[in-house]
């Protein structure tokens, strides 16, 4: 197993590189951060957040939280999860103080003939007792909604795997059964003891290089990410825009049945002029997730989002050579 002490110096980006090209891998076909200033190869457990403006290569990223307006990965997981933990227990504390007063309220005619004298007498009026029933409400809901999220954190820290990785461990559940490979180890669980001291002593890695359990190596997650990559653009359907979509959110009255059934998701939504070529890779029943087709050799992908399936007619024209060239890439690169 690799040596914790060895992952603790930074280790510049120029090396990853390098170590990349002696394994046989072209840049072409490694993910690329789209950082404001360049563009730089992605470095292993780091993800893209997007915006429709731009992107944010965030390392070992577990999810985007709107709450706190960030993303959660690599330099403030342990924060994230003491927020979390805070916040259960917080609230806990304050349904149980609200239950009690709720009680003694209710009953206060009761402990003025019964009592011992000793009880606190709470008055209510009808304000402070819908505005203490609410308060009350709110506090056990954050319990149970909060405390679900948490458990979630906490089992992804002790299996040492992130929101995005569950995924894409999941897939390979799936796409290995389907295809008659071995199983897939993810290389990265040393163990709940050090998978709990990666995260409260995260501050010492520099979030490129992570140790690995014996008998994996050290790009397995990334071979496997992008063969299924590979998978699902050769599944990928070509579309062809016939009318225009404007991008909004619910576009009542140029499909009002996709404006009913909006897809659960906070993705961006892809705008679209006639004549436009697509390729969808997800659906809903009245929308497609793809990106626009943009012409080979410009060194870049096509904007991706949601859009209506109205919006878009379906071709039978096969995929471009960029599809050809990523099947064959993945296939080359296929882990055991």
């Amino acid at each position: 197993m690799s040596s914790f002490s060895s992952l603790t110096s930074p280790s510049p980006l120029k090396s990853i590189i390098t170590e990349c090209t002696i394994l046989g891998l072209v840049l072409s076909d490694l993910k690329l951060c789209s950082l404001p200033i360049s563009a730089l190869v992605k470095p292993i457990r780091h993800y893209i957040f997007s915006f429709q403006t731009g992107g944010y290569c965030i390392k070992k990223m577990d999810h985007h939280c709107p709450w706190i307006n960030c993303c959660v990965g690599h330099e403030n997981h342990c924060y994230f999860t003491f927020f979390l933990t805070s916040a259960v227990l917080g609230c806990l504390h304050a349904s149980i103080v609200l239950a009690i007063c709720l009680y003694h309220a209710i009953n206060r005619v009761w402990y003025v003939y019964h009592g011992t004298g000793q009880e606190p007498m709470i008055y209510l009026t009808l304000t402070t007792l819908l505005l203490t029933l609410l308060a009350t409400g709110m506090a056990i809901g954050v319990v149970f909604a909060v405390g679900a999220l948490l458990y979630l954190q906490v089992r992804g820290i002790i299996r040492n795997r992130t929101t995005i990785e569950d995924w894409i461990v999941e897939k390979a559940v799936y796409r290995r059964e389907e295809q008659g490979l071995p199983p897939f180890v993810f290389p990265y669980d040393l163990g709940w003891k050090r998978n709990l001291h990666l995260l409260f002593r995260g501050s010492r890695y520099d979030g490129i290089r992570w140790p690995i359990i014996d008998g994996c190596g050290e790009y397995d997650l990334t071979m496997e990410q992008r063969a299924q990559k590979a998978d699902k653009r050769s599944r990928a359907r070509l579309y062809t825009a016939r009318r225009a979509y404007s991008g909004r959110w619910l576009p009542l009255l140029g499909y009002p049945r996709a404006a009913l059934a909006p897809p659960c998701s906070d993705e961006p939504r892809l705008p679209l002029a006639p004549g436009q070529r697509l390729r969808a890779t997800r659906q809903r029943r009245h929308w497609l997730f793809g990106e626009k087709i943009i012409e080979a050799g410009e060194g870049q992908r096509g904007d991706r989002g949601w859009f209506p399936r109205a919006a878009a007619t379906p071709t039978d024209a096969p995929h471009d050579a960029h599809d050809a060239h990523e099947a064959d890439a993945a296939h080359k690169h296929k882990p055991d």
